[in-house]
Protein backbone atom coordinates (compact mmCIF):
# COMPACT_ATOMS: atom_id res chain seq x y z
CA UNK A 1 0.00 0.00 0.00
CA UNK A 2 1.06 3.50 -1.10
CA UNK A 3 0.40 4.74 1.98
CA UNK A 4 -0.34 2.83 5.61
CA UNK A 5 -2.32 4.53 8.16
CA UNK A 6 -3.26 2.96 11.84
CA UNK A 7 -5.06 4.17 14.46
CA UNK A 8 -3.01 3.54 18.22
CA UNK A 9 -5.18 4.42 21.84
CA UNK A 10 -3.93 3.86 25.37
CA UNK A 11 -7.35 2.48 26.35
CA UNK A 12 -10.73 1.11 25.11
CA UNK A 13 -12.91 2.38 28.05
CA UNK A 14 -12.82 5.53 29.88
CA UNK A 15 -16.04 7.46 32.08
CA UNK A 16 -17.84 10.25 30.85
CA UNK A 17 -15.69 13.60 31.62
CA UNK A 18 -12.44 12.05 31.03
CA UNK A 19 -10.46 12.67 28.19
CA UNK A 20 -8.14 10.78 25.93
CA UNK A 21 -5.39 10.50 23.57
CA UNK A 22 -6.03 8.79 20.01
CA UNK A 23 -2.84 8.46 18.07
CA UNK A 24 -2.79 8.32 14.31
CA UNK A 25 0.31 6.64 12.53
CA UNK A 26 0.71 7.35 8.64
CA UNK A 27 3.80 5.98 6.50
CA UNK A 28 4.44 7.04 2.63
CA UNK A 29 5.47 4.63 1.27
CA UNK A 30 6.37 5.86 -2.38
CA UNK A 31 9.02 7.98 -3.76
CA UNK A 32 6.25 10.53 -4.26
CA UNK A 33 5.51 12.99 -1.14
CA UNK A 34 2.04 13.52 -0.19
CA UNK A 35 1.19 17.11 -0.44
CA UNK A 36 -1.96 17.57 1.88
CA UNK A 37 -3.41 14.97 4.43
CA UNK A 38 -6.89 15.69 6.32
CA UNK A 39 -8.39 13.16 8.66
CA UNK A 40 -11.96 12.64 8.53
CA UNK A 41 -13.80 11.25 11.69
CA UNK A 42 -17.57 10.26 11.37
CA UNK A 43 -18.49 10.46 15.09
CA UNK A 44 -21.27 7.89 17.09
CA UNK A 45 -24.85 8.83 16.85
CA UNK A 46 -24.81 9.82 20.63
CA UNK A 47 -21.32 11.43 20.32
CA UNK A 48 -20.10 9.79 22.66
CA UNK A 49 -16.41 10.62 21.97
CA UNK A 50 -15.74 13.55 20.38
CA UNK A 51 -12.31 15.43 18.92
CA UNK A 52 -11.20 18.65 19.75
CA UNK A 53 -11.50 20.04 15.99
CA UNK A 54 -15.52 19.41 14.82
CA UNK A 55 -17.71 20.80 12.05
CA UNK A 56 -21.11 20.35 10.70
CA UNK A 57 -21.19 17.93 7.95
CA UNK A 58 -21.60 19.19 4.33
CA UNK A 59 -25.10 18.18 2.74
CA UNK A 60 -23.47 15.99 0.58
CA UNK A 61 -22.15 14.13 4.01
CA UNK A 62 -25.50 13.45 5.01
CA UNK A 63 -26.52 10.67 3.62
CA UNK A 64 -22.97 8.50 3.86
CA UNK A 65 -23.14 9.59 7.66
CA UNK A 66 -27.04 8.09 8.39
CA UNK A 67 -26.20 4.95 6.22
CA UNK A 68 -23.45 4.24 8.34
CA UNK A 69 -24.91 4.97 11.56
CA UNK A 70 -23.00 8.19 12.57
CA UNK A 71 -23.55 11.14 13.93
CA UNK A 72 -25.50 13.58 11.31
CA UNK A 73 -24.69 16.49 13.62
CA UNK A 74 -21.01 16.71 13.82
CA UNK A 75 -17.93 14.76 12.25
CA UNK A 76 -14.26 15.49 13.53
CA UNK A 77 -11.74 16.72 11.05
CA UNK A 78 -7.63 17.19 11.56
CA UNK A 79 -5.65 18.74 8.71
CA UNK A 80 -2.39 16.80 9.02
CA UNK A 81 -0.26 18.33 6.45
CA UNK A 82 2.15 16.70 4.12
CA UNK A 83 4.36 13.99 3.76
CA UNK A 84 8.19 13.45 1.90
CA UNK A 85 8.68 10.51 -0.11
CA UNK A 86 9.48 7.24 2.63
CA UNK A 87 8.44 9.60 5.69
CA UNK A 88 6.56 8.69 8.87
CA UNK A 89 4.56 10.81 10.85
CA UNK A 90 2.17 10.85 14.41
CA UNK A 91 -0.61 12.94 14.93
CA UNK A 92 -2.39 12.91 18.38
CA UNK A 93 -6.15 13.33 18.13
CA UNK A 94 -7.44 14.60 21.74
CA UNK A 95 -10.82 13.35 22.56
CA UNK A 96 -13.28 13.76 25.23
CA UNK A 97 -15.98 10.99 26.41
CA UNK A 98 -19.03 13.00 26.50
CA UNK A 99 -22.07 10.86 27.27
CA UNK A 100 -22.47 6.91 27.77
CA UNK A 101 -22.07 4.97 24.33
CA UNK A 102 -19.67 3.02 22.53
CA UNK A 103 -17.59 4.63 19.47
CA UNK A 104 -16.41 3.36 16.55
CA UNK A 105 -13.14 4.53 14.78
CA UNK A 106 -13.39 2.11 11.51
CA UNK A 107 -14.73 4.41 10.05
CA UNK A 108 -12.10 6.83 10.00
CA UNK A 109 -10.88 8.31 7.09
CA UNK A 110 -7.71 9.59 5.34
CA UNK A 111 -8.25 12.02 2.46
CA UNK A 112 -5.09 12.53 0.55
CA UNK A 113 -3.38 13.86 -3.05
CA UNK A 114 -0.90 15.52 -4.67
CA UNK A 115 -0.48 19.43 -5.26
CA UNK A 116 -1.89 19.68 -8.65
CA UNK A 117 -5.02 18.61 -7.75
CA UNK A 118 -4.16 15.58 -10.02
CA UNK A 119 -5.33 12.83 -7.84
CA UNK A 120 -7.37 12.51 -4.83
CA UNK A 121 -8.22 9.51 -2.59
CA UNK A 122 -9.81 8.28 0.27
CA UNK A 123 -7.68 5.90 2.98
CA UNK A 124 -9.24 3.81 5.49
CA UNK A 125 -7.67 3.40 8.88
CA UNK A 126 -6.78 0.33 10.09
CA UNK A 127 -7.01 -0.69 13.67
CA UNK A 128 -9.72 1.22 14.73
CA UNK A 129 -11.88 -0.90 16.69
CA UNK A 130 -14.44 0.70 19.39
CA UNK A 131 -14.21 2.76 22.57
CA UNK A 132 -16.75 2.07 25.42
CA UNK A 133 -18.28 4.70 26.98
CA UNK A 134 -18.85 3.65 30.51
CA UNK A 135 -22.46 5.19 32.19
CA UNK A 136 -21.60 7.86 34.68
CA UNK A 137 -20.17 6.84 38.09
CA UNK A 138 -22.32 8.98 40.74
CA UNK A 139 -22.18 8.51 44.76
CA UNK A 140 -24.84 5.47 45.63
CA UNK A 141 -25.96 3.55 48.69
CA UNK A 142 -25.18 0.07 48.90
CA UNK A 143 -26.60 -1.01 52.00
CA UNK A 144 -30.10 -2.04 50.58
CA UNK A 145 -27.82 -5.11 48.69
CA UNK A 146 -25.85 -5.80 51.81
CA UNK A 147 -28.47 -6.53 54.17
CA UNK A 148 -30.08 -9.21 51.87
CA UNK A 149 -26.87 -10.77 52.51
CA UNK A 150 -26.05 -10.41 55.90
CA UNK A 151 -26.86 -13.80 57.60
CA UNK A 152 -23.44 -14.10 59.63
CA UNK A 153 -21.16 -12.11 61.76
CA UNK A 154 -19.84 -9.52 59.03
CA UNK A 155 -16.23 -8.25 58.84
CA UNK A 156 -14.46 -5.98 56.83
CA UNK A 157 -15.31 -5.54 52.80
CA UNK A 158 -18.08 -7.99 53.04
CA UNK A 159 -16.28 -10.52 54.25
CA UNK A 160 -18.17 -13.26 56.93
CA UNK A 161 -17.31 -15.63 60.03
CA UNK A 162 -18.81 -19.22 58.78
CA UNK A 163 -19.85 -19.41 62.79
CA UNK A 164 -20.13 -23.48 61.73
CA UNK A 165 -16.12 -23.56 61.22
CA UNK A 166 -13.85 -23.01 63.70
CA UNK A 167 -10.22 -22.61 62.55
CA UNK A 168 -8.37 -22.13 65.95
CA UNK A 169 -8.62 -20.74 69.36
CA UNK A 170 -6.73 -17.71 71.26
CA UNK A 171 -6.74 -16.34 74.96
CA UNK A 172 -10.08 -14.12 75.62
CA UNK A 173 -9.81 -10.46 75.26
CA UNK A 174 -11.97 -8.16 76.57
CA UNK A 175 -13.30 -6.68 73.69
CA UNK A 176 -14.69 -10.12 72.37
CA UNK A 177 -18.04 -11.37 72.03
CA UNK A 178 -19.09 -13.16 74.50
CA UNK A 179 -20.90 -15.33 72.16
CA UNK A 180 -17.29 -16.46 70.73
CA UNK A 181 -16.25 -17.95 73.96
CA UNK A 182 -15.57 -21.61 73.82
CA UNK A 183 -17.98 -22.64 76.26
CA UNK A 184 -16.76 -26.21 76.43
CA UNK A 185 -12.72 -25.92 76.96
CA UNK A 186 -14.08 -23.59 80.06
CA UNK A 187 -16.23 -26.62 81.27
CA UNK A 188 -13.06 -28.65 81.74
CA UNK A 189 -11.83 -25.61 83.73
CA UNK A 190 -9.17 -24.73 81.37
CA UNK A 191 -8.53 -20.82 80.79
CA UNK A 192 -10.88 -18.57 79.25
CA UNK A 193 -10.63 -18.85 75.33
CA UNK A 194 -12.70 -17.51 72.28
CA UNK A 195 -13.29 -19.56 68.95
CA UNK A 196 -12.13 -17.84 65.86
CA UNK A 197 -13.62 -18.66 62.77
CA UNK A 198 -13.29 -19.05 59.33
CA UNK A 199 -13.83 -16.42 57.11
CA UNK A 200 -16.32 -16.54 54.33
CA UNK A 201 -17.90 -14.51 51.66
CA UNK A 202 -21.49 -14.22 50.91
CA UNK A 203 -23.87 -15.22 48.14
CA UNK A 204 -23.52 -13.09 45.18
CA UNK A 205 -26.20 -10.63 43.92
CA UNK A 206 -27.73 -10.53 40.81
CA UNK A 207 -28.54 -7.46 39.21
CA UNK A 208 -31.22 -7.20 36.16
CA UNK A 209 -31.59 -4.44 33.72
CA UNK A 210 -35.20 -4.46 32.38
CA UNK A 211 -34.53 -1.90 29.37
CA UNK A 212 -37.03 -1.85 27.15
CA UNK A 213 -39.34 -0.90 30.54
CA UNK A 214 -37.82 2.57 29.16
CA UNK A 215 -38.68 2.53 26.04
CA UNK A 216 -42.62 2.57 23.73
CA UNK A 217 -44.85 5.03 22.28
CA UNK A 218 -43.57 7.24 25.33
CA UNK A 219 -39.73 6.52 26.13
CA UNK A 220 -38.22 7.77 29.50
CA UNK A 221 -34.43 8.50 28.12
CA UNK A 222 -33.32 10.48 30.83
CA UNK A 223 -34.25 7.72 33.35
CA UNK A 224 -33.16 5.22 31.34
CA UNK A 225 -29.83 7.07 31.49
CA UNK A 226 -29.68 7.55 35.28
CA UNK A 227 -30.52 4.44 36.31
CA UNK A 228 -27.99 2.74 33.73
CA UNK A 229 -25.77 5.14 36.09
CA UNK A 230 -26.86 4.03 39.34
CA UNK A 231 -26.54 0.06 38.05
CA UNK A 232 -22.71 0.92 36.93
CA UNK A 233 -22.09 3.12 40.37
CA UNK A 234 -23.50 -0.01 42.56
CA UNK A 235 -21.55 -2.78 40.88
CA UNK A 236 -18.05 -0.66 41.36
CA UNK A 237 -19.32 -0.41 45.14
CA UNK A 238 -20.12 -3.50 45.90
CA UNK A 239 -16.77 -4.92 44.11
CA UNK A 240 -15.14 -2.57 46.59
CA UNK A 241 -16.95 -4.81 49.52
CA UNK A 242 -15.82 -7.89 47.63
CA UNK A 243 -19.16 -8.69 47.02
CA UNK A 244 -19.64 -10.65 43.33
CA UNK A 245 -22.38 -9.72 40.88
CA UNK A 246 -24.18 -11.22 38.05
CA UNK A 247 -25.72 -8.75 35.61
CA UNK A 248 -28.03 -9.71 33.21
CA UNK A 249 -29.35 -7.19 30.52
CA UNK A 250 -32.41 -8.00 28.48
CA UNK A 251 -32.65 -8.70 24.33
CA UNK A 252 -32.09 -4.69 23.10
CA UNK A 253 -31.21 -3.24 19.79
CA UNK A 254 -27.26 -3.55 19.78
CA UNK A 255 -27.32 -7.43 20.67
CA UNK A 256 -29.07 -10.37 22.32
CA UNK A 257 -29.99 -10.92 25.85
CA UNK A 258 -26.69 -11.42 28.38
CA UNK A 259 -25.62 -11.95 31.93
CA UNK A 260 -22.63 -11.57 32.88
CA UNK A 261 -20.69 -13.54 36.13
CA UNK A 262 -18.62 -12.00 38.05
CA UNK A 263 -15.47 -14.29 36.70
CA UNK A 264 -16.04 -12.33 33.37
CA UNK A 265 -15.09 -8.88 35.47
CA UNK A 266 -16.55 -5.53 36.16
CA UNK A 267 -15.48 -3.87 33.06
CA UNK A 268 -17.44 -6.91 31.19
CA UNK A 269 -20.34 -5.74 32.50
CA UNK A 270 -19.43 -2.22 32.27
CA UNK A 271 -19.03 -2.49 28.61
CA UNK A 272 -22.49 -4.23 28.24
CA UNK A 273 -24.09 -1.14 29.94
CA UNK A 274 -22.13 1.40 27.53
CA UNK A 275 -23.64 -0.15 25.00
CA UNK A 276 -27.26 -0.67 25.72
CA UNK A 277 -29.47 0.95 23.54
CA UNK A 278 -33.44 0.09 23.16
CA UNK A 279 -34.58 -2.33 20.46
CA UNK A 280 -35.79 0.01 17.69
CA UNK A 281 -39.85 1.03 17.91
CA UNK A 282 -41.78 -1.54 15.87
CA UNK A 283 -45.65 -0.11 15.10
CA UNK A 284 -48.68 -1.77 15.57
CA UNK A 285 -50.83 -3.78 12.81
CA UNK A 286 -52.28 -0.58 11.34
CA UNK A 287 -49.19 1.21 11.18
CA UNK A 288 -49.75 4.26 13.49
CA UNK A 289 -49.09 3.78 16.15
CA UNK A 290 -45.61 2.68 18.50
CA UNK A 291 -46.35 -0.72 20.29
CA UNK A 292 -44.53 -1.82 23.54
CA UNK A 293 -42.49 -4.71 23.11
CA UNK A 294 -41.92 -7.49 25.60
CA UNK A 295 -38.89 -7.59 28.15
CA UNK A 296 -36.91 -10.81 27.10
CA UNK A 297 -33.90 -11.93 29.05
CA UNK A 298 -31.58 -14.67 29.10
CA UNK A 299 -34.45 -16.77 31.61
CA UNK A 300 -31.73 -20.26 31.41
CA UNK A 301 -28.81 -18.08 32.37
CA UNK A 302 -30.42 -16.48 34.87
CA UNK A 303 -31.79 -19.45 36.54
CA UNK A 304 -28.85 -21.47 36.13
CA UNK A 305 -26.49 -18.50 38.02
CA UNK A 306 -29.94 -18.45 40.79
CA UNK A 307 -28.12 -21.30 42.69
CA UNK A 308 -25.55 -18.93 43.60
CA UNK A 309 -27.29 -15.74 44.07
CA UNK A 310 -28.06 -14.66 47.37
CA UNK A 311 -30.20 -11.47 46.16
CA UNK A 312 -31.98 -10.49 42.69
CA UNK A 313 -32.71 -6.51 41.85
CA UNK A 314 -34.81 -5.99 39.08
CA UNK A 315 -34.87 -2.76 37.78
CA UNK A 316 -37.15 -1.31 35.98
CA UNK A 317 -39.11 1.80 34.73
CA UNK A 318 -42.27 1.17 35.94
CA UNK A 319 -42.80 -1.14 39.25
CA UNK A 320 -45.83 -2.40 37.71
CA UNK A 321 -44.02 -3.89 34.70
CA UNK A 322 -41.42 -6.85 35.32
CA UNK A 323 -40.91 -9.61 33.34
CA UNK A 324 -43.20 -12.35 35.63
CA UNK A 325 -42.26 -15.40 33.37
CA UNK A 326 -38.79 -14.56 34.72
CA UNK A 327 -39.65 -13.56 37.88
CA UNK A 328 -42.30 -16.73 38.88
CA UNK A 329 -39.18 -19.13 38.97
CA UNK A 330 -37.68 -17.00 41.87
CA UNK A 331 -38.45 -16.80 45.28
CA UNK A 332 -40.32 -13.55 45.88
CA UNK A 333 -37.92 -13.11 49.07
CA UNK A 334 -35.29 -13.34 47.26
CA UNK A 335 -36.51 -10.42 44.92
CA UNK A 336 -36.39 -6.71 45.10
CA UNK A 337 -37.87 -4.14 42.16
CA UNK A 338 -36.22 -0.88 41.95
CA UNK A 339 -38.19 1.31 39.75
CA UNK A 340 -38.02 5.15 38.73
CA UNK A 341 -42.07 5.14 38.11
CA UNK A 342 -43.78 3.96 41.37
CA UNK A 343 -47.15 2.32 41.37
CA UNK A 344 -49.19 0.81 43.61
CA UNK A 345 -47.80 -2.13 45.21
CA UNK A 346 -49.17 -5.77 45.35
CA UNK A 347 -47.01 -6.84 48.29
CA UNK A 348 -45.34 -9.57 46.27
CA UNK A 349 -41.92 -8.05 46.10
CA UNK A 350 -39.60 -5.71 47.95
CA UNK A 351 -39.83 -2.33 46.58
CA UNK A 352 -37.11 0.24 46.10
CA UNK A 353 -37.34 3.89 44.38
CA UNK A 354 -34.25 4.59 42.12
CA UNK A 355 -33.54 7.87 44.62
CA UNK A 356 -33.08 5.19 47.84
CA UNK A 357 -29.77 4.38 46.23
CA UNK A 358 -28.64 7.76 45.82
CA UNK A 359 -26.42 9.88 47.99
CA UNK A 360 -26.99 12.96 48.52
CA UNK A 361 -23.85 15.01 48.37
CA UNK A 362 -20.99 15.54 45.64
CA UNK A 363 -21.42 12.98 42.79
CA UNK A 364 -17.56 11.62 41.66
CA UNK A 365 -16.62 10.48 38.37
CA UNK A 366 -14.27 8.06 38.85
Amino acid sequence: MAIDARISVSTRDVFPGQKMEVEVRIKNNKFCPVAWLDLYMPLSKQLSLVPDDVRVPEQWEIIHLVNSGASTKLVGTKKCGRLLWYEEASFPILMEAKHRGVSSLDSWMLDTGDGFGLSESMIHLSDGGVIAVYPRIIEVDTAPFLRNLWNSNTGTHGVMEDLTVIRSTRDYQTTDPLKHINWRLLARALPLTVNLYEDILPKSIHILFDGESFSGPAPHREEMEETLSVIASELIALQEHEIKCYLSICKNGNGKAVCISPEEGIHQALHALAMYEPLPQKLDVAGTGVVIQNTVFDVGAVLRAALAAGHFFYFTYDSARVDSELLENIDNEKVTIVSCLDSKEDGTYEHLSLGQLRRSGRNDQI
